[in-house]
């Protein structure tokens, strides 16, 4: 078995004040860390001039608290508004993951294992405090994007990808319909949402191009897993004392027709986190989930498998009901556990992670129907 160990640090970055200001602060990060402006500022697909036009329409009718911060990162990296990153890979024309959630006692937690490659992340978690917008804390994509997160009413979102996640890039899936990334709705989600009634508003109407579960908690324990293909989407609500599974394949029955073919691996890990689920009912404990998340493929969710863009980058256990979430910057085991509260402000740190890969059994990567 090849391994090799990486080490990265991820930082942590609090985000104060109006949009644009926090845009400009954006800015003198990204101008701090050598060669990055050159990555923001030079898309590898650049946009068509009405593709650009029709993303920042779509961006002012839902976001435009988003607008105003892209507009101060411009404004700080003295580049034009268009020739920002984030617009090219944000705007789609015609990772992989698990989450779940586990009933303790009266209350709930919600839980998310990331799996992608190091050399495709920000390595950035953000307590974000926009004037207007609510507070929230997650990873970013991209700087102004987001990954998940939780904010200050307790609402928690994370995803998925269904099948390989779509993309403009060699061997990610093409997109079924123009539209915006799912990091885009993730953030405006966390930002104007106290409720999945109010969550659901949003996404609804939202123009989604990508192929994402959702999975979605609010402090009151209303659930919901939302399966969208482009501007297909389908909903079904639960409640805390269920046991919810999402990983790379649809489970909603009327959205199984857009994925015939998913990977065997995502059947597995649904299993493994199914049986974790049945085994402990309601009775989960802290330890009991770092256990559970520690595990490694086949046996458990997590994998090692960097170099071919499957590796644990992070778990996250939150807790809605009390706001907080405990971390684990890379593979549980190798990495400790920390924990922040959406209230509170966070200190800029370096977390140095530790990720040792390993390459993936042929197997892994076997595709079948999904029935």
């Amino acid at each position: 078995m090849q391994e090799k160990s990486i080490t990265r640090s991820y930082h942590c970055f609090q985000l104060k004040g109006d949009s644009y200001s926090v845009g400009k602060q954006q800015s003198e990060i990204i101008k701090s860390v050598p060669g990055l402006a050159h990555f923001f500022v030079n898309p590898v697909i650049p946009m068509s001039p009405s593709d650009l036009t029709e993303e920042i329409r779509l961006l002012n009718e839902f976001g435009p608290t988003l607008v105003e911060e892209l507009q101060g990162i411009a404004d700080g990296l003295e580049i034009p508004l268009q020739q920002l990153v984030f617009l090219s890979e944000s705007y789609l024309p015609a990772g992989n993951c698990s989450q779940f959630i586990t009933p303790y006692g009266e209350n709930f937690y919600h839980v998310r294992s990331y799996e992608f490659s190091p050399d495709r992340d920000d390595f950035r978690l953000v307590n974000t405090s926009i004037d207007g917008c609510y507070r929230h804390l997650g990873f970013s994509v991209m700087f102004s994007g987001r990954y998940e997160g939780m904010n200050e009413h307790g609402l928690v979102i994370t995803m998925t990808a269904s099948g390989i996640p779509v993309g403009p890039y060699e061997g990610m899936s093409k997109p079924k319909n123009a539209g915006l990334q799912f990091w885009v709705l993730v953030r405006l989600v966390l930002e104007q949402c106290k409720n999945i009634a109010e969550a659901l508003e949003i996404i609804r109407d939202f123009p989604l191009c990508s192929n994402t579960n959702f999975l979605i908690s609010d402090h009151s324990g209303n659930i919901v897993l939302v399966e969208t293909c482009g501007k297909k989407k389908e909903i079904k609500k639960f409640h805390s004392s269920d046991g919810i599974v999402s990983t790379n394949h649809y489970t909603i029955e009327e959205m199984k027709a857009y994925l015939p073919m998913a990977m065997e691996n995502s059947y597995l890990r649904y299993q493994r986190i199914m049986e974790f689920l049945t085994s402990n009912k309601k009775k989960t404990s802290l330890n009991d989930l770092k256990s559970f998340l520690k595990k490694t493929y086949p046996e458990g969710v997590a994998c090692p498998y960097y170099d071919e863009f499957f590796g644990t980058l992070r778990s996250m256990i939150f807790e809605p009901k009390e706001k907080w979430v405990e971390i684990c910057f890379g593979l549980p085991g190798t990495n400790q556990w920390y924990r922040f509260c959406v209230g509170d402000d966070i200190e800029p740190a370096a977390i140095q992670t530790i990720f040792v890969n390993e390459q993936a059994k042929p197997s892994f990567w076997k595709f079948v129907p999904n029935s």
